[in-house]
C-alpha cells in the first residue's frame, strides 16, 4: 500500500470489515454509524502517512487500572505499519505505560516507541497522522467521563489536544462515544443516546470508524491494509492470547466487568479469537485469486513448515504436455539449464520434429536460445523426433529418437540442467 498510490478496498471487503467490527453486537450504539465507505476513507488516511502515533490507553479509577480494549489494538496496528515503513509510535500517559509498554512488546514492537505523551509539546515537530484508539476525549463541559457518567477528568491526561490542535489528520476508533474523535458523529450520538449526551466527546477527527470494540476497530483497519499488501499484517490467535494474558499479569482489566481476565469489554477469549479469525479470513480475499493463493500458501508455510506430501502433488497430463508447441518447450529448457555450469558449453542443434517447423537450438555462454524455421549445416547433430520426445530428452530418454552427427549431444545438452524440488519454500529463504 504505497503512499498516495489510490488502493481501493473490493466493496466485499469493506462491508465484511462492517460485519464483522460493527454489527452492534454491544448494543452501545455508535457502531450503528460504520458505514462501510469509512474504512476506505481510514486506509487513505493510512497510506497518506509517513509517520503515525498511535494515542490509546484509558484508566479506570475505582479499580486503579487500565483496561483491556486499548493496547493490543494499537501494538497490532503499530506493528503493521512499521512492518511497511511507516515511523511509528504508541503515546499514552503514565498511568497505562506499563501495561501499554508490556503488551507491545509481547508482539515485538519495540518499547522504546511506546512513550508517555503527556509533556509532548507538538510546536516543534509532529506526526503526519494521529491515530486514536479507546482514549478518552473531552465532552462539552471539558470534562471527562466514563461509560458509567462517572467524572474521570482527575486520572485522564488530555491527550486529545493533539487532535484540537487543527493542523494533523486525526483517525479515531471508538465503541462508545466518549472516546477522542466520537465528536465527529456527536449530533447522530447525541439523537441516538440522549441520556448520555453530556458525557459524550466533543473532539472531532477526519475519519471516525464507530466500532462495538475498540481493539477490533484497530484489527479492522490491519485487516483492510493487508488485503491491499497480500499479506497477513495482523497478529496470530497465539498472539492474541499472549497479549491479554500479559495485560491480566500487568495489572490490566476488563473495561465492563472490572475483572482481571482474558477478555475485552465483557467479551472472552473466545470471542476476541473469532473476530481475528474472521478478520484474517476477509484479508484473503485479496484482489485476484492468483494472489490468494501464494498468500495462502504462504501464511501455511510459516505457520506449519513446507510440505513434502505426495497427495498434493500435481502431475502434467499427456493431454498438457501434447498441447505445448516447441516453442515452450525449449524455454522450459531454457530454464532448467543451469546458467553457471553451462558456461563453456557450445552447442548446435537441429531439431527435425514431425509435423513441425523445424528449429535450431544453440546454447553458448549458458544460454538456451531457439529458433523456429531455422536450419544449421554446421550443426552438432541432428535430432529427428516427435515433439512429445522433446520432453522426454530431458530424462534421458531417446528411444525412438534419430540422431546425425554427435552421438553424446543429448547427454551434453541435458547434464546441466537441474532438477527443480516440487515443494519449496516462499517465504522463508
Amino acid at each position: 500500500m504505497e503512499s498516495g498510490n489510490g488502493s481501493k478496498l473490493t466493496p466485499a471487503v469493506a462491508a465484511g470489515l462492517t460485519k464483522i467490527v460493527a454489527s452492534g453486537r454491544t448494543s452501545r450504539g455508535p457502531s450503528a454509524f460504520c458505514d462501510d465507505p469509512l474504512w476506505q476513507d481510514a486506509v487513505d488516511l493510512l497510506a497518506q502517512a509517513t509517520s503515525v502515533a498511535i494515542v490509546s490507553g484509558f484508566y479506570i479509577p475505582s479499580v486503579s487500572a487500565p483496561e483491556t480494549d486499548g493496547p493490543t489494538g494499537a501494538a497490532v496496528l503499530a506493528r503493521a505499519l512499521a512492518r511497511m515503513g511507516r515511523e511509528t509510535e504508541i503515546w499514552t500517559d503514565g498511568l497505562c505505560l506499563n501495561c501499554m509498554r508490556c503488551c507491545a512488546e509481547t508482539i515485538g514492537f519495540s518499547a522504546e516507541h511506546v512513550l508517555d505523551a503527556t509533556t509532548f509539546d507538538l510546536t516543534t515537530g509532529h506526526p503526519a497522522l494521529l491515530v486514536y484508539i479507546e482514549r478518552p476525549g473531552r465532552a462539552t463541559d471539558s470534562r471527562y467521563y466514563n461509560m458509567k457518567k462517572e467524572d474521570i477528568s482527575d486520572w485522564t491526561a488530555p491527550l486529545d489536544s493533539f487532535a484540537i490542535r487543527g493542523d494533523i489528520p486525526v483517525l479515531a476508533v471508538g465503541d462508545g462515544g466518549n472516546e477522542t474523535g466520537m465528536g465527529a458523529i456527536y449530533e447522530s450520538l447525541c439523537k441516538r443516546v440522549p441520556d448520555y449526551a453530556n458525557c459524550l466527546c466533543v473532539v472531532g477527527a477526519d475519519v471516525c470508524l464507530p466500532v462495538d470494540v475498540s481493539n477490533w476497530g484497530a484489527y479492522a483497519l490491519v485487516a483492510a491494509m493487508s488485503s491491499l499488501e497480500g499479506e497477513w499484517l495482523g497478529q496470530t490467535a497465539q498472539e492474541e492470547r499472549a497479549m491479554l494474558e500479559t495485560l491480566r499479569a500487568c495489572g490490566a482489566v476488563d473495561g465492563v466487568s472490572k475483572r482481571s481476565a482474558l477478555s475485552v469489554d465483557g467479551l472472552d477469549i473466545e470471542v476476541q479469537l473469532r473476530v481475528r479469525d474472521a478478520l484474517e479470513q476477509l484479508a484473503y480475499t485479496a484482489e485476484s485469486g492468483t494472489w490468494r493463493n501464494a498468500y495462502l500458501s504462504g501464511a501455511q508455510e510459516l505457520r506449519n513448515g513446507t510440505t513434502n506430501d505426495p497427495n498434493l502433488m500435481a502431475t502434467s497430463s499427456s493431454d498438457t504436455r501434447r498441447a505445448m508447441p516447441p516453442n515452450m518447450i525449449f524455454d522450459y529448457m531454457g530454464i532448467l539449464l543451469n546458467a553457471n555450469a553451462a558456461q563453456d558449453l557450445n552447442l548446435k542443434i537441429n531439431f527435425d520434429i514431425a509435423g513441425e517447423a523445424p528449429y535450431l537450438v544453440t546454447v553458448n555462454s549458458g544460454v538456451l536460445l531457439h529458433q523456429a524455421d531455422a536450419w544449421a549445416d554446421d550443426a552438432d547433430a541432428t535430432l529427428s523426433l516427435e515433439k512429445e520426445q522433446i520432453l522426454g530428452l530431458m530424462a534421458g530418454q531417446t528411444e525412438g529418437v534419430s540422431i546425425q552427427g554427435d552421438a553424446d549431444v543429448i547427454e551434453r545438452l541435458t547434464e546441466h540442467m537441474v532438477s527443480f524440488e516440487f515443494f519449496f519454500p516462499i517465504v522463508e529463504p
